[in-house]
């Protein structure tokens, strides 16, 4: 008998900004007036974690937020239209692909076991989203059976954009070994909002448009395996009020958080404020905030968080994501 496609697991490759944390020139500066806690803290190579040989990453390191779904193949042993090469027990598939999507993919795909992509889809075409395009090379040349195209959705919008960048989209997978470098091989493939776009083989999801300061950007509604409604959406400033009600009643809910509570206002992110007041509004059962800077302490801000919502502790369940979080259904 065979099992239907459901979505196994998300993974957050990415929970910080576009420069990343820690910031250089916080942890080159001199005066202890403006030290940086949090950059300090998460910063790999300070000399103290070194000498002691101490690998233990901080919670505070971020990289570009970016989401990987793992989602169950029924049958792998089964060729189809969209996966004629993978035949493993599961698809992958990447929302963002940003500019520090490469390392990412070294830290956490040999620990979660990601050996091919089968999709990729773009939220917005900033460079925390879509610079690492170039680097799928690695999984459109270099995998088993001689290499794959791989799907990349975004908005007729982005596109335009985007294909600036890189021109060799439709790519075949010949054509990108031959010419010089070997590009990746890709396929645009153009996302329709507000209709289920089906991924992969039988799993399908609904993409969203929110604002992102003087462009948009992208939320995704997923489905758990026991029908949970979960989303994705880790840029934004407003959420337009014809697609308000895909916040409604969510299991799970990854959200933008980009300044802390003593920060002003920012243009194009929701910050601890407009967050809280987003949350309480909609109530999901459990949020992740993502996208933070070096305001955010970790362990500070799950603490104040705590605090916030100690009178809905049972009801509802609100943290900060982190590189490497891993949710298992």
């Amino acid at each position: 008998m065979e099992h239907a496609t459901h979505l196994s697991h998300l993974i957050v490759l990415g929970s910080g900004t576009s420069e990343g944390i820690p910031r250089v020139t916080c942890l080159t500066k001199k005066s202890e007036n403006n030290y940086c806690q949090v950059c300090h803290d998460a910063n790999p190579f300070k000399s103290e974690k070194l000498d002691n040989n101490n690998n233990k990453r901080s919670k505070n390191f971020r990289r570009n937020t970016s989401l990987l779904l793992k989602i169950t193949n029924p049958n792998p042993h089964k060729e189809s239209q969209q996966d004629k090469t993978h035949k493993t027990p599961f698809y992958h598939v990447l929302i963002d692909c940003g500019k520090f999507f490469y390392p990412s993919a070294m830290e956490w795909f040999p620990m979660f076991n990601i050996t091919h992509l089968d999709s990729v889809i773009i939220s917005h075409c900033h460079a925390d989203a879509s610079f690492g395009i170039d680097d799928l090379r690695d999984w459109c040349l270099n995998v088993e059976h001689g290499g794959t195209v791989i799907p990349v959705y975004m908005t007729k919008e982005d596109t335009t954009i985007i294909v600036q960048h890189f021109p060799y989209f439709q790519s075949s997978v010949e054509n990108a070994k031959q010419i010089g470098g070997g590009i990746p091989a890709l396929k645009n493939l153009e996302m329709v909002e507000n209709k289920p776009i089906e991924i992969v083989p039988n799993y399908f999801i609904t993409v969203f448009t929110v604002n992102h300061g003087l462009g948009n950007s992208l939320g995704f509604l997923l489905a758990g395996p026991n029908n949970e409604k979960i989303i994705w959406c880790s840029d934004v400033k407003f959420v337009p009020e014809e697609n308000l009600h895909y916040f409604e009643n969510l299991d799970i809910l990854f959200l933008d958080l980009l300044f802390d509570i003593n920060q002003k206002k920012h243009p194009s992110h929701f910050c601890y404020e407009d967050s809280i007041e987003f949350i309480r509004k909609f109530k999901p059962k459990h949020t992740y905030f993502v996208g933070m800077n070096h305001t955010v302490d970790h362990t500070l801000m799950n603490e104040k968080l705590k605090n916030e919502f100690k009178n809905e502790i049972g009801k509802m369940k609100v943290e900060l994501g982190y590189d490497g979080l891993c949710v298992e259904f």
